[in-house]
Parts: structure tokens; sequence; C-alpha cells
């Protein structure tokens, strides 16, 4: 229904969230830690924090995985939507904070409070949900894109099964720019 126009990503978010009710968070929270990164993520992480990147997690899916992933990569900040819980249980409610549309002013609003300008900043998506996003970086990169439309927005498209495909993506980038890495 949401993709077809018929509702909002709220209404379809919290529809989704009503699927999870009476579901206990310790077995949610078990199937999440199990989810595997893909290929290269850590060693990507560490490369760009030589490189003095600051990273931020900007994801419309829920906070149990980004913080999972802010936790055990090292990631700085984790903006995701957060499932209600109660009594150890999901009630099936959710709280939007990322959705289809404002992951791009939420990019702006996390430049403002690090002090980054925001074309210095590389967007990395995946998703025809990822536009916004891309399109308020300086520097967009889609990786494995799921849609054209995404590519359009990007300035490099890494197809690759190992995420450190893109820290050359990055560099080229920052070059083509004329921004100094560290």
């Amino acid at each position: 229904m949401y993709e077809h126009g018929i509702i909002c990503y709220d209404e379809w978010a919290h529809l989704d969230a009503s699927l999870w009710k009476s579901v206990d968070v310790q077995r949610f929270r078990g199937i999440v830690e199990s989810i595997p990164y893909r290929p290269g993520a850590s060693d990507t992480v560490r490369m760009l924090r030589d490189m003095d990147f600051k990273l931020a997690i900007v994801s419309a899916g829920l906070t149990m995985l980004a913080d999972k992933v802010k936790r055990e990569l090292d990631f700085d900040r984790a903006i995701a939507n957060e499932p209600v819980c109660r009594d150890g249980y999901m009630t099936g409610e959710i709280i939007v904070r990322v959705d289809f549309e404002n992951k791009g002013d939420i990019l702006k609003q996390l430049c403002r409070e690090e002090n980054i300008p925001v074309e210095r900043c590389v967007a990395i998506g995946d998703s025809g949900s990822d536009i916004p996003l891309l399109k308020a970086a300086g520097i967009a990169i889609a990786f494995n894109p799921a849609c054209k439309a995404l590519e359009k927005v990007s300035d490099r498209v890494v197809r690759s099964q190992d995420l450190r495909d893109i820290v050359p993506a990055i560099r080229e980038a920052f070059h083509h720019k004329g921004f100094p890495l560290h």
C-alpha cells in the first residue's frame, strides 16, 4: 500500500510494527544479534576512522539493529525507528524518527551538531529510500544500488560484496572535489 501511494510511510511503519505485537524483546534481540555483517565491514570502519571520519547510521530500520552496529563497529551516532517495548514485550507500536523522506534533513542536522560542512559529508546508500540522504551530502556513494534513481544522484557507484571497496570510491570523490583527506 505504501509503494502504491495508498498510505504514507508513517502508516506503513505502524502497520508493520503491529505485526510484532507480543513478541518477546529478548527473542527479537537474539534475531538481530545473529544478523551478519557484510564482508569487510570492520576493516572499512577502521579505514574511515584512520581518515578521521565521524560515522553515523541513518536508517528507516529499527533502533535495535542500528544500535548493534553502532556499538559493535564503533559508530558515533545511530538514528532509527524505535519499537515500543513494555514488560519485556513489543507493544506493536513504533516511534518513527526516520522515514523515506527525511534522511537528508537528519544528515543536515547531524552536520550542524557536529560542526561539519555538509558538502564534506559522505553518504552511502543502497535503496531508493536513501535518495534524500545522498542528495543532501556533498559526496554520494551508491553501494549495490537497488534502483537506477539512486545511481542518478550518486557521485560514485560501487558494485561489490565487500564494503572495503567503498574506500577507494570515497578517496576518488574527495580528490575529484578537491577536498583533502587526512
